[in-house]
C-alpha cells in the first residue's frame, strides 16, 4: 500500500510538472504575443503624434491665414462703403443737374435753380484724403 501511494504521489507530481510546464508555455506565448502587441501600438501611437504635430502646424498656418482674409476682408469693406457713399453722392448730384437742366428748359423758376446747383457743388466733393484712401 505504501509502494501505491508512492506511485501515486510520483503520478500527481508528475502531472503537476506537466501542468507547470503547460502553464509557463502558455504564460511565454500570451508574453510574446503581448509584446508584439505592444510594439505595433507603440508605432501607431509614433506615428499618430506625428501626424497631430503636422496638423497643429497646419492649424497655425491656417489661423494666420484666416486673420489675414479677415483683414483684407474689413478693407474691401470699408472701400466698398466709402465707395457706395461716392455713389450715392454723384447720383444725388446727377438727380440735381437733371433738374436744373429741366429747369433752364423752363426758364420760370430760376432762383431755385442756382439754389441747387450751390448745395450739389457743396455735398459732392471729397477731400483729397477720402480719394487717396480710396485708391
Amino acid at each position: 500500500m505504501l509502494m501505491n501511494i508512492r506511485n501515486v504521489k510520483i503520478k500527481m507530481l508528475s502531472m503537476n510538472e506537466d501542468e507547470l510546464q503547460g502553464t509557463t508555455k502558455l504564460t511565454v506565448k500570451q508574453n510574446i504575443q503581448l509584446s508584439s502587441e505592444l510594439e505595433y501600438q507603440s508605432q501607431h501611437i509614433e506615428q499618430l503624434t506625428y501626424q497631430n504635430e503636422k496638423m497643429r502646424q497646419q492649424m497655425k498656418l491656417l489661423k494666420i491665414e484666416l486673420e489675414e482674409h479677415q483683414e483684407v476682408e474689413n478693407e474691401l469693406a470699408k472701400r466698398s462703403h466709402f465707395c457706395n457713399r461716392v455713389i450715392q453722392k454723384y447720383k444725388a448730384q446727377i438727380k440735381l443737374l437733371k433738374e436744373e437742366i429741366n429747369e433752364n428748359r423752363n426758364p420760370d423758376d430760376k432762383k431755385s435753380t442756382t439754389t441747387k446747383v450751390s448745395q450739389t457743388k457743396q455735398g459732392g466733393d471729397f477731400s483729397k484724403s477720402e480719394l487717396t484712401q480710396f485708391l
